[in-house]
């Protein structure tokens, strides 16, 4: 089989070679790739000129499966943050448009110059300027694909991605069957959506299925499953014993206003903080310490009485819960969005003029009641959004945290303690969520608090049964 541009393209890199090839594999290419760029910084434009010793291995159902490419003298690093696979592979691009772009064309050439080139000018620069990858960098795996699969279906939740996928890996009659994946209970088939999906089914079946079953088994969507399903057991157990669960929500109540606080940092101990919580005053502890154990207190038995008396979410709960952390430490700023610039100490993001908070927190509620996914994303994007505003000039921190907590009761989910020896990790992964918009490393923090909650209880319940 002839491979269109392949010819071209070994006229343009003659530095690479055609070698000898087995019966599952059209051609293999080895050899140096040169390329000359220009990287553009501001004003300034900086000449790139570089080459890499590849492997490149055309299968034989190409252009039906994708060409896959080796840096074979470790210029690259066998990293995830250099988007190199476990088995040395590079990670070129997203594998659906890979995929799009060669049911357009099948030129070899083309597909260099549109995917590899790029990766490799980018490797490049990165490694010369210490910088992050050039033209807009997915997470290296299965959180990047789903990422790129919100941007191009135009959906807001992995739910959905997943709910895309097994659409254009059934036959398209049971498809339109099948409820649209925002979730509104329209048959796909009588959607507008339907027809944005129209355009990905010139991609065989078989490639979403292939899809489907690796984004499934792979993190950050297999937490859910994982989370849906300590939860059912859970529920297997209820109602729960009266004492046992009196128990739990003290120890609960403890372990979470410590932590929130220690996080911001609250220098009372565990036991200094149960001690604060019985109404005893602890010595060379400042009163604002004291306060913020007591208001944590309040503020939890206020979510969980909106909880239990199945209350909107809305901007009042929000301003309600601030008020409470701020009683008695800064009455003038409880509960009152910010009037003036702030930074968060230590974060590469900065929270948007005082100005627009109001506005972007009337985003923030109405993306909270339209989102359709799982709970626990939903909860955790609330906190991430949440702060990323940062509406108050101070107490933001606990009071996401409450709201996150609010959210994830609402849904029958426990409650979850974000500890203080995980504080870096914390504020790492919402600094990463705010700045590349990538916000799988604190779905991932959260899932396994959740996780971590469930265990603790099943592991009373299961024992008392």
């Amino acid at each position: 089989m002839r491979i269109a541009g392949l010819d071209e393209f070994l006229e343009k890199h003659p530095l690479l070679g055609v070698t000898p090839i087995t019966g599952e594999v059209l051609a293999k290419l080895k050899g140096k790739l040169h390329f000359h760029r220009y990287y553009e910084n501001g004003a300034d434009f900086h000449e790139i000129k570089d080459s890499y010793e590849l492997e490149i291995t055309i299968p034989s159902s190409y252009p039906h499966e994708l060409p896959t490419v080796k840096e074979v003298a470790g210029k690259i690093p066998r990293k995830d943050y250099n988007h190199v696979n476990p088995d040395g592979t590079l990670c070129i691009g997203s594998p659906v448009r890979q995929r799009q772009s060669l049911i357009d064309s099948s030129n070899l050439n083309d597909f260099i110059e549109e995917f590899l080139v790029p990766f490799l000018f980018a490797c490049s620069v990165k490694q010369k300027y210490n910088i992050n990858f050039l033209f807009g960098e997915l997470a290296h795996g299965a959180a990047g694909e789903i990422d790129d699969y919100k941007e191009m279906l135009g959906v807001q939740s992995i739910h959905q991605v997943i709910d895309s996928i097994t659409s254009l890996f059934l036959r398209k009659r049971i498809a339109n069957k099948k409820p649209y994946p925002c979730g509104c209970g329209i048959r796909l088939g009588k959607c507008n959506y339907h027809f944005k999906l129209n355009s990905f089914r010139k991609i065989p079946r078989n490639f979403y299925q292939k899809t489907y079953d690796y984004l499934t088994e792979t993190e950050p969507y297999s937490m859910f499953t994982k989370i849906d399903t300590l939860q059912a057991k859970l529920n297997s157990f209820r109602p729960l014993p009266k004492h046992t669960l009196k128990s739990l929500h003290e120890q609960f109540v403890l372990e979470w206003t410590y932590n929130s606080n220690a996080i911001e940092g609250n220098t009372l101990t565990l036991k200094e903080t149960k001690v604060v919580l019985e109404g005893i005053t602890i010595g060379g502890k400042s009163m604002r310490e004291h306060f913020e154990a007591i208001n944590h207190k309040e503020a939890i038995d206020y979510v969980e009485a909106i909880v239990s008396n199945d209350e909107p979410f809305n901007e009042h709960v929000i301003k309600s819960i601030h008020q409470l952390i701020l009683k008695d430490i800064d009455n003038d700023n409880a509960g009152v969005y910010r009037k003036e610039n702030v930074l968060i100490a230590g974060a590469e993001h900065t929270p948007p003029d005082h100005i627009l908070v109001t506005e972007q927190m009337t985003t923030l509620l109405k993306n909270y009641n339209q989102f359709k996914g799982h709970p626990l994303e939903r909860a955790a994007r609330l906190h991430i959004d949440f702060v990323k505003i940062h509406p108050f000039v101070d107490g933001n921190g606990r009071t996401a945290r409450l709201l996150m907590n609010l959210d994830l009761m609402k849904a029958g989910l426990q409650p979850v303690v974000i500890k203080t020896l995980n504080r870096l990790s914390y504020y790492e992964a919402l600094d990463k969520a705010h700045t590349q918009n990538q916000i799988d490393d604190f779905l991932l923090l959260v899932s396994n608090a959740e996780e971590e909650a469930l265990n603790k209880v099943l592991a009373l319940v299961d024992g008392h049964s």
